[in-house]
């Protein structure tokens, strides 16, 4: 399973055509949309194609074009979520803004450049992902697409350049840490990390509930909770008595237990912080692994919780420790990062001026478009 996910993946692209187009049409019509380079030219104040904004490690460079792709894509996924970005409140929301995608920017240029070192490539099966997600977009915006693609990138080409960049992470996890990666944990170091689960948000227990709500989580009468409030006492005395044991509180659980995920998870659930109920998920953690708790009470009714160890195996277990040396090893690398922006360049760039133009050129051509209706 990967760890690793694009930032911003192109289909959820998708999820923001909506925004691409005002509610209303523009009361006054800009300029009509241009196309490519044109239109690219205009979005950055005159910057031109391949104008370098910052340097990498003093050889590799971060180009207007690159940035601008991360830069619109922020603002329409911010927008489309409902946080509304202003650029001329007080406080450094611009400025932070503007750091904040070349940091993105120079990221993504180096999880690219480092793959290609390594001789990555994309297998057969992404490269059909990426053409399918383009395909698509494609079918999604009609004959909206090629001007998306001009206020987003400057062309087809170096749009879907980038889109299969996107994942030279997915790669270099898979390198580093998949199923034969060279930094991954080896099986003792798994049994390790099991015996510690709880360290990275993993637990795993059962129990036996006895509900004092109906299907509808509708609490039942006063003599119905009663009742269940007996019964719950006496599997606990019988259980308590005989001591800790997996087996006879099984027996227990399947003769007796009203939990309608029984049958889905016979041997328990594994779960994180915040999955359950709260009491379940403290009652969990109060108990070592082979232990079990008193009577536990929660919205749901009674539970009786057996703590269950976490299995060396575990997915959840693998995809938290594996996801953790992913983040330890992608802050080592950023560390390495020496980024100096150009300073000229750097000071010219106006992203509120940027989404500006763009948000103008939007406007006249679904403007452009209503009119013609």
């Amino acid at each position: 399973m990967k760890t690793l996910k694009k930032l911003l993946p192109l289909c959820l692209v998708l999820c923001l055509l909506v925004g691409c187009a005002p509610k209303e049409p523009a009361a006054t019509v800009a300029p009509a949309a241009v196309a490519d380079d044109d239109s690219f030219t205009f979005l950055t104040s005159g910057l031109a194609s391949g104008t370098t904004l910052a340097t990498v490690n003093g050889e590799h460079i971060i180009t207007i074009d690159d940035y601008l792709f991360w830069l619109a894509l922020y603002v329409d996924t911010y927008r489309s979520q409902g946080y509304p970005l202003s650029w001329d409140g007080e406080g450094t929301v611009e400025a932070d803004f503007k750091d904040m995608i070349l940091e993105v920017t120079s990221v993504y240029s180096f999880l690219n450049r480092h793959a290609a070192e390594l001789g990555l490539t994309l297998s057969e099966a992404d490269e059909a992902r990426v053409q399918a997600e383009i395909d698509e977009l494609k079918s999604s915006m009609g004959e909206d697409y090629a001007f998306w693609v001009s206020t987003m990138y400057r062309n087809e080409t170096s749009f879907v350049e980038t889109e299969r960049a996107m994942y030279a992470g997915d790669m270099l996890y898979d390198y580093y840490f998949g199923e034969n990666g060279i930094l991954a944990p080896d099986e003792a170091a798994f049994a390790a990390y099991a015996a510690e689960a709880e360290l990275y948000g993993v637990y795993n227990a059962k129990h036996i509930l006895i509900r004092t709500v109906d299907d509808n989580r509708t609490q039942l009468s006063e003599e119905e909770c009663a009742r269940a409030a007996e019964l719950a006492n006496e599997i606990y005395e019988r259980l308590r008595d005989i001591g800790p044991d997996e087996a006879a509180f099984d027996e227990e659980m399947f003769a007796y237990s009203e939990d309608t995920g029984l049958v889905a998870y016979p041997g328990g659930y594994e779960f994180g912080p915040g999955e359950m109920v709260p009491e379940f998920e403290y009652g969990t953690l109060a108990l070592a692994p082979g232990e079990m708790s008193e009577i536990v009470e929660s919205m749901f009714g009674y539970h009786i919780i057996f703590r269950l160890p976490v299995d060396k195996d575990s997915e959840r277990l693998r995809e938290e420790v594996l996801g953790m040396k992913w983040n330890e090893w992608m802050d080592e690398a950023q560390q390495g990062i020496d980024m100096q922006a150009t300073d000229i360049v750097w000071e010219q760039l106006s992203i509120s001026a940027i989404d500006e133009q763009r948000t103008a050129l939007t406007d006249a051509y679904f403007g452009a478009d209503a009119a013609t209706e």
